[in-house]
């Protein structure tokens, strides 16, 4: 080799290529590492090639040590690599399941398909974005609260985030590479359609589905709260007991489907005539309701109970069976402090006595008592 120049001894490109670089580290006075193929024996080879200048006392170039060795093992597990890496992208985009993924200090590196579609988001603009703005303000919130966390103590973190839009789970899982953070892995599971349903259920259980009332599950969540309200601020508390007089006949005579109707009426009646949201109507049996109403006293329980008689009788549904020649009610009335009671079972029995005493006394009134 000695004496002899690249071109000698190789194609016109390759040595073209090798003077090249030979002339940049001599004017650049650096060394110079760069990788080239070359044919050698009819197969192809890489080689890894470094060219050294050394440099005399008046700062030139005297020499160029130049020395290669063959990488074709290296550029082989690259390729491997690469491959994978090219697999695994292909995974990772066809996962269903929303990923996106961060690096050691958070900032978005990544996501795929699921991603983009759930928060409507292509990769090459999240990347830009340094902070969790792609996500609704609470979402965001919350976020940023998490990732504090990881910032304290680095472990996986699994949480449950209710917006305005949706309902997620998110999960965390920190990458370590060597013993040393390498970034984020986070998927995303969009359970809106789950929570939907489970609310729809949570409502059907505490809710009677012919009325729309709530039954007496919904019922006994509600009265146990505002009984213990009503003793810790010594408010009066009035319950009204309310029947659909002769409903049974009415039934028989008019078949059910009548009978359905007349009592979605009668509840529909009842939810107009309590104003309040912290007033609550339940149905408790076929034909059978009861109305409470919080931090109301006696007077104001009576004035909702004739307005509730009142407004049924004004349905004028038909009743052949009736006195009145109409569907009517009668209410019986109990009012208290909590004291007198102990137990708001207590009051509601004394309400279903007021209610047979009104029964008794010819229907379609109202009867009731103030417990001081």
């Amino acid at each position: 080799m000695k004496g002899k120049k690249p071109k000698d001894f190789l194609p016109v490109e390759i040595s073209n290529e090798i003077e090249k670089n030979y002339t940049k580290c001599v004017q650049t006075k650096k060394v110079i590492e760069y990788e080239e193929k070359l044919f050698l024996k009819g197969k192809e080879t890489w080689w890894l090639t470094r060219l050294i200048p050394l440099i005399n006392e008046e700062e030139k170039v005297y020499r160029v040590i130049g020395a290669s060795i063959n990488i074709n093992d290296y550029k082989a597990v690259i390729e491997e690599l690469n491959l994978k890496n090219i697999l695994m992208e292909g995974i990772f985009q066809i996962i269903p399941t929303p990923i996106f993924l961060k690096d050691k200090n958070l900032n978005f590196e990544n996501c795929n398909e699921a991603f983009e579609d759930l928060f409507d988001i292509k990769k090459e603009a999240l990347k830009k974005i340094k902070d969790n703005s792609i996500f609704d303000n609470k979402i965001k919130e919350i976020i940023d609260e998490k990732e504090k966390e990881l910032k304290m103590d680095i472990k996986p973190l699994e949480f449950e985030i209710e917006s305005d839009e949706k309902s997620l789970i998110f999960k965390i899982i920190p990458i370590r590479i060597d013993n040393e953070m390498n970034g984020y892995v986070c998927s995303v599971i969009d359970i809106s359609e789950q929570k939907k349903y489970q609310r729809l259920l949570e409502r059907l259980a505490i809710k009677d589905e012919l009325t729309g009332l709530y039954n007496r599950r919904g019922l006994s969540d509600f009265i146990e709260r505002e009984w213990k309200n009503a003793i810790r601020q010594k408010q009066p508390i009035s319950i009204l007991m309310i029947d659909v007089d002769n409903f049974k006949s009415y039934n028989d005579n008019y078949g059910h489907v009548a009978g359905d109707k007349c009592l979605k009426s009668i509840a529909e009646t009842m939810l107009k005539n309590t104003f309040r949201p912290s007033d609550i109507v339940a149905r408790v049996g076929g034909e059978e309701f009861i109305v409470i109403l919080p931090n109301t006293n006696f007077q104001g329980g009576l004035i909702v109970a004739e307005r509730i008689r009142q407004g049924i009788f004004n349905l004028q549904i038909f009743h052949i069976n009736s006195n009145f020649g109409v569907i009517t009610v009668s209410i019986g009335l109990s009012t208290s402090v909590p004291g007198k009671f102990e137990k708001y079972e207590e009051l509601i029995e004394d309400a279903d006595k007021n209610l047979y005493i009104a029964k008794a006394k010819g229907k379609n009134r109202v009867e009731g008592y103030y417990y001081p």
